[in-house]
């Protein structure tokens, strides 16, 4: 399916949604993610225009600023359907909002959820591999999906690595407006050997990354939809992972152990009690993680 891209002012974007609208018989669903472009759909009201607006609530309400937080609320009023991505996020919601996102059965929540059939064939190459390793290869690889943003709590995410050497060598899949200065504060850290910076791949080059490395790190502040977090669990990469609202449904349902981003003997010690695994046992517990995912 081709894909079109506009960069319009306010008045152009509401005149194009207008036209949108026309041209599908008024039968045109407009999918807003970003909170402020609700003032384009209101625009486009007052011109006329008549369409279904669906809107998406990634994160967590707190994390929203307060202009933020009105645009989503006269979003809730004005949307067709309401979607929080996760329990935790709809449960955010003040109540006068979710009242307006109730209203007529708008409002519904997308459970964590990935094709976890499709990755199993990434699922058992990874678990043939860990399971034919040989006994006395001792170094740890890490794998890190994070856009370079600060929701993905970047600085820290760096200091961690260079107090803990027992992740051995990261590699960071993503990019984003922080790059430059990661790239400054990781060579600052003395860990521009340690830490390659992988760029924008395919989801399946990270795929065949997940089931060579041994561990998936993530120390976001929240997160939507946590994608990266399930495919990581899904092919069995051994996840740690801050203790976020949004990870608890995910943490809950696979019997994970969340960790305090601040805490770095917990994340010691999840890390040690890997090491100590033989292969066969590190083998053992990817497919555990694997099978709760099904």
């Amino acid at each position: 399916m081709p894909r079109f891209y506009f960069y319009a002012g306010l008045s152009a974007a509401a005149y194009l949604l207008k036209t949108l609208a026309y041209r599908n018989n008024n039968n045109l669903v407009v999918h807003l993610h970003t909170p402020v472009l609700v003032i384009v759909v209101i625009a486009a009201k007052l011109l006329g225009a008549r369409f279904h607006l669906v809107t998406t609530q990634h994160n967590n309400w707190a994390t929203f600023r307060s202009h933020q937080k009105v645009c989503l609320s006269i979003a809730a009023y004005l949307s067709k359907g309401y979607v929080a991505c996760g329990r935790e996020i709809q449960a955010s919601l003040p109540s006068f909002t979710k009242k307006l996102a109730h209203k007529g059965g708008r409002l519904h929540s997308v459970p964590n959820g990935i094709p976890a059939s499709f990755l199993r064939d990434y699922a058992n190459k990874r678990f043939a591999l860990k399971s034919n390793a040989n006994e006395r290869q001792e170094g740890m690889r890490t794998i890190v999906v994070a856009r370079m943003a600060p929701q993905k709590n970047c600085f820290h995410l760096l200091h961690l690595i260079s107090r803990i050497p027992e992740l051995g060598e990261v590699t960071w899949y993503g990019d984003g407006p922080l790059r430059e200065q990661i790239e400054k504060e990781r060579d600052r850290l003395g860990l521009r050997y340690r830490v390659t910076f992988a760029g924008v791949v395919s989801r399946e080059i990270v795929y065949n990354a997940l089931t060579e490395h041994d561990f998936y790190l993530t120390v976001s502040l929240w997160e939507g939809l946590s994608v990266a977090d399930l495919e990581a669990v899904a092919i069995g990469c051994i996840p740690l992972m801050s203790d976020i609202p949004q990870r608890r449904e995910i943490a809950e349902a696979v019997g994970l152990d969340l960790l305090p981003a601040d805490d770095l003997d917990a994340w010691r010690r999840q890390i040690e009690r890997y090491r100590s695994m033989t292969h066969h046992e590190r083998a053992h517990l990817s497919a555990q993680l694997v099978g709760a995912c099904t």
